[in-house]
């Protein structure tokens, strides 16, 4: 992930939804939006991107818009997290 450049949502989708069994095209709801494809085995949350350059503006309104959309459970902004590995002598 491109975390640089775009910025992630998941998206939790219930089993009602008319986007369930076609999640890419949530798209529409808003023209700024990429599809990514499931996240993990989950078959009810999806990963879209938005280019940052289209600025802060149009995430939000993508989210807000995600939010009041048919069937959509749960919109979360994906934050990047720096993982650390632990030592040997750590466990």
């Amino acid at each position: 992930m491109d975390h640089d450049n775009h910025s992630y949502l998941a998206i939790t989708l219930s089993p009602q939804s008319p986007f369930f069994f076609n999640p890419s095209t949530i798209t529409a709801i808003h023209p700024s939006l990429t599809y990514r494809g499931p996240v993990g085995q989950l078959n009810d949350v999806h990963l879209y991107s938005i280019r940052k350059d289209e600025g802060m503006h149009a995430r939000d309104d993508a989210v807000d818009a995600l939010k009041a959309g048919d069937g959509v459970l749960h919109v979360e902004i994906q934050v990047p997290q720096t993982r650390v590995k632990r030592g040997g002598d750590e466990l």
